[in-house]
């Protein structure tokens, strides 16, 4: 019972960062897209980018491999929708993942800084102080959109709307978890050390 509802809150949150990114490719601002995390965080959802951070042992592995594939998997399922309920959006959507395709090494360190931007995202959300709650998950996720550093998650939904699903887009989305997973578990224990 604990991995389905592992399995439905993950599926939850790969919606959720797809709406964020619905939002993102409608308006072309980068202030929309942090509705995604905001659910996320609101309904205490089961996002990879903002759990693996935290993870401090081998054994909860298997979830966060559980938790990424359903993110994905369900973000994947949005884009596929969302290219038939929204296609004024699919062109968009292409000219991203092209860039995203020709970035090479660029990768690495825009995927390790996306997930320093979601620890504090997280991290801030998490603050009792409601003024810095909302104002740093809102700031840090906008920040992370506007540089266009990567999010796997959301990389699959642009993916798959896109219609670009294939060997190297997986290989793509693949190593931007790797690195997203670096970026989250370095700011934690940066964090730690103060």
């Amino acid at each position: 019972m604990r991995i389905i509802k592992l399995i439905v809150s993950s599926a939850l949150a790969g919606i959720a960062i797809s709406i964020g990114g619905i939002a993102f490719l409608v308006s072309g601002q980068a202030w929309t897209f942090p509705i995604g995390l905001f659910m996320v965080c609101l309904f205490e959802l089961d996002l990879f980018t903002g759990k693996v951070s935290t993870v401090e042992r081998l054994s909860r592995v298997p979830d966060l491999i559980i938790m990424v594939i359903s993110n994905m998997f369900a973000a994947m399922l949005m884009g596929e929708v969302m290219r038939y309920a929204k296609p004024q959006i699919v062109d968009a959507a292409v000219e991203i993942c092209t860039k995203k395709m020709g970035e090479g090494f660029a990768l690495v360190p825009l995927a390790i800084l996306c997930n320093v931007m979601i620890y504090t995202a997280v991290y801030s959300y998490n603050n009792r102080r409601s003024a810095v709650r909302m104002f740093g998950m809102f700031f840090a996720t906008f920040i992370f959109v506007l540089c266009g550093f990567e999010h796997c998650v959301a990389n699959a939904f642009y993916f798959s709307l896109a219609g670009m699903v294939n060997g190297s887009a997986v290989a793509y989305l693949v190593k931007n978890a790797v690195f997203n997973a670096v970026g989250g578990i370095a700011a934690y224990r940066l964090i730690s050390l103060k």
